[in-house]
């Protein structure tokens, strides 16, 4: 017997599986921003440093992953904009459309992704693992294991009987 046609197909491992939007929307720059002090900061889609998914605010001006990017020059600005670029170079350089999914424009993707390759030429540094997660806290033993269980199957029954109608009989 073929043991290929034997059953379902198994499941690939978590480590092997594509990245969702979600996770692309951490770990992938969606533009770079200009600091104070002449050093650019590239952020995900939601306005944070890469690869940072907490909700409360950041500050850019004391963020460690701040880098100088000197050969990001007006010219380098205005090929790996999205948007038009003017005689000087933006505070924010937007790499992509924030409406359109990369993963369904190959168009899109592929001149993101050769921004991005410009980008690492001139300096950029990209996180080359994904921050490790915050360890869930052990949950607390429950003081009753079993009760919630039992008490969901001994619901009491309603004191009004349901009729049970066909469709045909209701209409």
């Amino acid at each position: 017997m073929n043991t290929e046609e034997a059953g379902p197909p198994r499941r690939q491992a978590p480590d092997s599986r594509k990245p969702s939007d979600s996770d692309l929307r951490y770990e992938m720059p969606f533009c770079l921003e200009r600091l104070s002090d002449g050093a650019w900061l590239a952020l995900n889609r939601n306005y944070k440093p890469l690869g940072c998914r907490e909700r409360k605010r950041v500050e850019y001006e004391a963020h460690p992953a701040r880098q100088r990017l000197d050969g990001l020059t007006l010219d380098v600005a205005r090929l790996v904009s999205y948007n038009p670029v003017g005689n000087d170079i933006p505070s924010t350089v937007y790499l992509h459309d924030a409406v359109t999914r990369l993963r369904n424009s190959p168009e899109h993707l592929r001149s993101y992704l050769e921004a991005l390759d410009l980008l690492v030429e001139i300096g950029l540094v990209l996180p080359k693992t994904r921050p490790d997660p915050e360890p869930e806290p052990d949950p607390e033993p429950d003081p009753f294991p079993g009760l919630m269980r039992n008490a969901a199957r001994k619901r009491p029954r309603s004191r009004w009987p349901v009729r049970r109608t066909s469709r045909k009989e209701r209409f």
